[in-house]
């Protein structure tokens, strides 16, 4: 949240790092199901 407060100046630079936090965050809930998969498959 720091990251937008501090690029609200210019929508620009917002409009970027709200996609890119968007595509994080797609990553981190992909690497969590993969994880969450490999472990109940181990066990």
């Amino acid at each position: 949240m720091a990251t937008i407060a501090s690029g609200g100046l210019t929508p620009g630079v917002s409009l970027v790092e709200l996609l890119v936090e968007l595509l994080v965050e797609l990553l981190v809930e992909l690497l969590v199901g993969v994880l969450i998969d490999v472990l109940t498959r181990r066990a």
